[in-house]
């Protein structure tokens, strides 16, 4: 009788333990290329790590005489904004840390800059994922 309690109660456990794993977060990111206006490709990177909530903006194309910015939202809710702005034509990174619930859609563009400005018609579409 006690075996096949115990028996029964492992299986249970063991159950719970397997929902459990399943239940863990989902985790969401992509990573994108733009050319800059010149039409070189590749020349800037925008990501999104669902991990943490970062956007990542990274100049891939130092010399060529743009920064990179990437601007995100939060899709349900714009007013949660942010940018990264890897400044410069120097083939940096900069990174933008969002507080986004778990489930959520993002979005985001990948822009470029010159002499610290927006470049007007540089941005590409809108990338979509979810925190």
């Amino acid at each position: 009788m006690w075996k096949r309690m115990a028996s029964v109660g492992i299986s249970a456990g063991a159950l719970v333990a397997a929902g459990l794993l399943a239940a863990t977060p989902a985790s969401a990111d992509s990573t994108n290329y733009a050319p800059n206006p010149d039409g070189q490709a590749r020349s800037g990177l925008g990501q999104f790590a669902s991990y943490g909530e970062w956007f990542y903006a990274c100049d891939e194309r130092p010399g060529d005489g743009y920064g990179v910015k990437v601007n995100w939202h939060v899709v349900s809710n714009p007013s949660n904004s942010g940018s990264a702005w890897a400044k410069g034509d120097s083939g940096a990174c900069d990174s933008s840390n969002a507080t986004i619930a778990e489930g959520k859609q993002v979005a985001y563009q990948i822009c470029f800059t010159k002499n610290g400005s927006q470049v007007a018609g540089s941005c590409h579409g809108w990338f979509y994922d979810y925190a």
